[in-house]
């Protein structure tokens, strides 16, 4: 999936897909290599913002490989949203 046109060089050869941006060894990478604390810290700051939700329970670690690059993608989006309020 193609995420930013022209973007980084992916795995795949191709560029502008979502793993340079949103693999799982980028986002731990964030927090010392730590994927359970990076999705905690994300939890905590979608519950500042979410007006529909009392926490961000619902963000959680894919368990497979397919599901894992759909929640990637969605992270640009959430990130965007976020900004935006």
């Amino acid at each position: 999936m193609t995420l930013v046109p022209e973007g980084e060089l992916c795995y795949c050869g191709k560029r502008g897909c979502v793993d340079p941006y949103c693999s799982a060894s980028l986002l731990s990478n964030s927090t010392d290599g730590s994927l359970e604390r990076f999705f905690q810290l994300l939890r905590e700051l979608v519950a500042l913002h979410n007006t529909f939700e009392q926490d961000g329970s619902y963000l959680h670690i894919c368990q497979y490989r397919l599901e894992a690059t759909a929640v990637d993608a969605a992270l640009q989006y959430i990130e965007e949203f976020l900004r935006s309020v």
